[in-house]
């Protein structure tokens, strides 16, 4: 079992420095004005500016939120019925989608920033992200009680 998880932390390690790397893309768009900056900052557009807040507010929320709820409904009901194989196989499959899920937050949420030029409420939802980051950060011993778990309703 010791290799099985060994081989997930790697997959499930390279993809979070993927994720990172991609944040540092994003951002770096940004910087050299490939996302234009400030568009919607004018005061005429007012609005505008209001809108793309909040749709990159709602995005965070509705996309932390449903990262953490999918994972941990998806690991809990559907343990039972796995092999150690297939059960690690799931559990990189929601990982990866609970990433995706997150990814398109902090996409959003730094698109939203640079066109705005407005960072009162997209601090709250970098801070919503970052706190959901801590939740989702693999290790050897959640993994490992997972498939234990799985191993034990199995059996």
């Amino acid at each position: 079992m010791e290799q099985y998880i060994k081989k997930l932390l790697f997959k499930l390690r390279a993809e979070l420095a993927a994720f990172f790397l991609l944040i540092i893309v994003v951002a770096a768009l940004g910087v050299y004005n490939v996302i234009p900056n400030g568009v919607f900052a004018v005061q005429k557009d007012a609005n505008t500016q209001y809108f793309i807040n909040i749709a990159a507010i709602a995005v965070a929320f509705v996309a932390t939120t449903a990262a953490l709820w999918l994972f941990k409904l998806n690991t809990e009901q559907n343990i039972k019925r796995y092999t150690l194989e297939d059960a690690t196989k799931t559990y990189h499959r929601w990982s990866l989608i609970r990433l995706v899920l997150i990814a398109i937050a902090v996409i959003t949420g730094i698109s939203a920033f640079f066109l705005t030029c407005d960072d009162t409420g997209l601090f709250i939802a970098a801070v919503l992200i970052l706190i959901t980051m801590i939740f989702c950060m693999p290790s050897f011993q959640k993994i490992n009680e997972y498939l234990e778990n799985s191993q034990k309703e199995k059996n």
